[in-house]
């Protein structure tokens, strides 16, 4: 009988068939943004949407893209481990309750949607601020639509589906595409322009959301059916505190573009920008191992396409150390190269049009600040996943004080730092609260395992690996730069240099965590 080759790893497997759907949705974000650049530049105009954008944003980040999952998915899995009826009706409970919710949220800012332009626009003129304030009533609409794909892509993870989660933001982003060519094909001015891709976030919102639904209704969910109040109900007073805890770099990304708003040189759109970059590689480590993980650890035993975390010889912590090892393994290069090589990559990307010279230089200068925060926020997104797994409710209510503790970091680091540094300084203050989150969010969960968890020593060895493929890319860019290469193939060449570079020796030092993405890799048999 010819020998078999062993299983492989099915979480990581899942994570990375996530992650594939994300890097396209991810890949067309950052041609939208390419397109926000082109029609809006890194002035006035930018600003103006920008600011107008962080609400949708913000609710984007809270309920799709991981954060609204960590409490959602463990309830449903419950419920599902009862009956799928059961578990659909929560659904259903939990898509009604929070539509409403977002409608409600809606509808009272459209009377303080000036008092909230002045907030994201402090100093502005009238003028200026009205214009703010139109897009952001737009812009508030787009909440239900986010909650009803939000709660619609929870089940479809829960239930092993994750093609339609991954590629609903792929297809919110090609409503927005839509809505900028419109402005280009119109002529509209910069100024129209931000109406134009207001009406595309309405536009996009729709569409993720009719294609979440469409999957849904494939796995035998209908909207009109029996409600299970007590869980919906018990769900929605869960869900504030653990947005709570799940919503510290989001929430200072908001405050540093506040406090940018207030300095000169088009600062609101350097962060924005670099922000895009950093979220490319955090989709494709921390939130869609942190999911996966989250989706398959919390799976009643009698459905899990797995074996449980407790069945492992080493215990629970023992999928969570191998879970932040990837992320480390992961994210610290894809830190170094963003940081190393980022002047070069913001020319490419964004180099265009509007976007002049002193705009590209403010947004890599931002990134090199910015470039830190990368593997500390996807390490809060694992252990994240690790204490809503746990379940106990101390826990989900010491995340939220871990958040308010990184929070307040930010605002106190900030200001000094952006007195130092300009617009960039704020970048550097989101790294430093994002990097304090992590040991406050370890330190219970080590107590409660009763195992070290934490890859201390794996954290040292990548980083270091990561910065010479970083340091070898940018030595590329400039040797193929002065032998008339241009931007458009100099930069890929250096990156697939430096991939093959760090991942080469990687293999030859065995390091774990080469090994596990090797292991979640499908084998033939022998």
């Amino acid at each position: 009988m010819p020998p078999t080759s062993p299983k492989p790893d099915l979480t990581l497997r899942r994570a990375a068939c996530l992650g594939l759907g994300t890097l396209l949705s991810r890949l067309l974000g950052l041609a939208r943004d390419m397109l926000f650049a082109l029609v809006l530049g890194g002035g006035p105009a930018a600003d103006l949407f920008l600011a107008a954008f962080r609400a949708p944003h913000l609710a984007r980040r809270l309920l799709q893209e991981g954060s609204f999952y960590l409490p959602f998915i463990p309830l449903f899995q419950r419920e599902r481990g009862a009956s799928a009826a059961q578990a659909f009706a929560f659904g259903r409970a939990a898509a009604l309750g929070l539509a409403l919710v977002a409608l409600l949220l809606a509808l009272l800012g459209l009377p303080a949607s000036e008092a909230l332009a002045g907030l994201f626009l402090p100093g502005a003129g009238e003028e200026f601020l009205s214009s703010a304030a139109g897009l952001l009533r737009l812009g508030f609409f787009y909440l239900p639509l986010a909650a009803l794909a939000a709660v619609s892509g929870g089940m479809l993870l829960a239930l092993n589906r994750p093609r339609a989660p991954a590629l609903g933001p792929a297809v919110f982003n090609l409503g927005m595409l839509a809505a900028g060519a419109a402005a280009l094909c119109a002529g509209a001015g910069a100024k129209d322009a931000a109406f134009y891709l207001c009406w595309g976030i309405l536009a996009g919102g729709a569409l993720h959301f009719i294609l979440q639904a469409l999957a849904l209704r494939g796995q035998g969910f209908r909207w009109a059916g029996p409600l299970h109040k007590p869980a919906g109900l018990a769900f929605l007073r869960r869900l504030p505190l653990a947005l709570c805890g799940a919503s510290a770099m989001q929430i200072n990304m908001l405050l540093a573009a506040c406090l940018a708003a207030s300095a000169q040189g088009g600062g609101i759109s350097a962060l924005y920008y670099a922000e895009r970059l950093l979220e490319l590689p955090l989709a494709l480590s921390g939130a869609a191992l942190g999911t996966a993980g989250l989706a398959d650890m919390s799976a009643p035993p009698e459905l899990a396409t797995g074996p449980p975390v407790a069945a492992a010889p080493a215990g629970p912590g023992a999928k969570l150390r191998k879970l932040l090892d990837l992320g480390f393994f992961l994210t610290l290069p894809a830190a170094a190269g963003l940081a190393i090589c980022g002047a070069p990559i913001v020319g490419l990307l964004f180099g265009h049009g509007a976007f002049d010279s002193a705009a590209e230089q403010l947004t890599a200068l931002t990134l090199l600040y910015y470039a830190p925060a990368l593997p500390a926020a996807c390490a809060v997104r694992l252990l994240l996943s690790a204490l809503h797994i746990q379940g106990a409710g101390s826990l989900i209510a010491w995340a939220a004080c871990s958040a308010l503790a990184s929070v307040a970091v930010m605002l106190l680091s900030a200001p000094a730092l952006a007195a130092a540094l300009g617009p960039p300084g704020l970048a550097c203050g989101v790294s430093l609260a994002a990097w304090v989150n992590v040991p406050l969010l370890a330190w219970p969960l080590r107590r409660s395992l009763g195992q070290r968890f934490f890859p201390w020593a794996g954290l040292g060895l990548y980083a270091i690996l990561g910065l010479a493929a970083a340091a070898a890319a940018r030595l590329t860019i400039q040797c193929l730069s002065r032998a008339g290469a241009g931007p458009g193939l100099s930069l890929p060449a250096a990156i697939c240099l430096a991939a093959l570079l760090y991942m080469g020796l990687a293999a030859v030092l065995s390091l774990p965590g080469y090994t596990s993405l090797a292991a979640a890799l499908p084998r033939r048999r022998a």
